[in-house]
């Protein structure tokens, strides 16, 4: 088949920016959560399960 023809070799640095753009995604939507939490009461946090 035709697809199966075409070579696919991504650079170092296609991987290093995905890579990268992964971890930044990763921490950016889990700090904010993360501060969420931290501001919350022990008691309340318990109370409302």
């Amino acid at each position: 088949s035709m697809a199966l023809t075409i070579p696919f070799a991504p650079s170092p640095a296609v991987i290093l920016l995905a890579v990268g753009f992964s971890a930044l995604i990763g921490m950016v939507f889990g700090f904010f959560p993360a501060l969420r939490g931290a501001r919350l009461d022990p008691i309340d946090a318990l109370r409302h399960e």
